[in-house]
């Protein structure tokens, strides 16, 4: 399995939340990466539905691939219209995503997910089985973890020696458009 979450590019509100210059400039980088580090990647393809994400979306160009919405990979919910609005709590929004996740581990096939930084954060606390302050680190410095079109990246594929055990997982963060970033090394999950 291979399955890659992809934030989406940088967009802006005088743009209807569609995708900046920059941000195409960013997704077309996250293309490259996916086409130079994946060439066989026949995944199924999944975004949030936002403007920004289909658009992101879109500029991947992973041929012959149909993208679907999935509404559990949206952005944190505002609560209430229109005053006082409430953000949607934390635990909310992890039980979404950890379903999605379920959902897809009963598909068992590679995924490409397009997404926003939030529900990224709540992929790696599912994934990675984070909770207490290993979880917390994930809203100390935002940025750090999730820029625009980063990717975080999971297998099963052990990167040493190839060997595919589905009882282990691999992650590496990488910022395609910013290859100093992060450190872009497979790390093995520790559960």
């Amino acid at each position: 399995m291979v399955e890659v979450h992809i934030r989406h590019g940088q967009a802006s509100g005088k743009a209807g939340w569609g995708l900046t210059e920059e941000g195409r400039r960013q997704a077309e980088a996250a293309a490259d990466y996916l086409r130079a580090n994946f060439p066989q990647l026949s995944p199924i393809c999944v975004h949030s539905g936002s403007r920004r994400a289909v658009e992101t979306a879109q500029i991947l160009g992973l041929a012959d691939i149909e993208w679907s919405k999935d509404e559990r990979l949206r952005e944190a919910d505002w609560k209430g219209a229109p005053e006082p609005r409430r953000f949607e709590a934390w635990a909310e929004m992890y039980t979404r995503v950890a379903a999605a996740c379920e959902s897809w581990d009963a598909q068992g096939a590679d995924r490409v997910v397009v997404t926003h930084g939030g529900t990224m954060r709540m992929v790696r606390a599912y994934r990675e089985e984070l909770s207490g302050e290993r979880f917390h680190l994930l809203f100390e410095e935002p940025y750090k973890y999730f820029t625009n079109c980063q990717m975080i990246i999971y297998s099963n594929e052990n990167p040493a020696n190839q060997s595919v055990d589905l009882e282990e997982l691999w992650v590496k963060s990488v910022c395609p458009w910013d290859i100093g970033r992060f450190g872009h090394d497979w790390m093995q999950v520790a559960t």
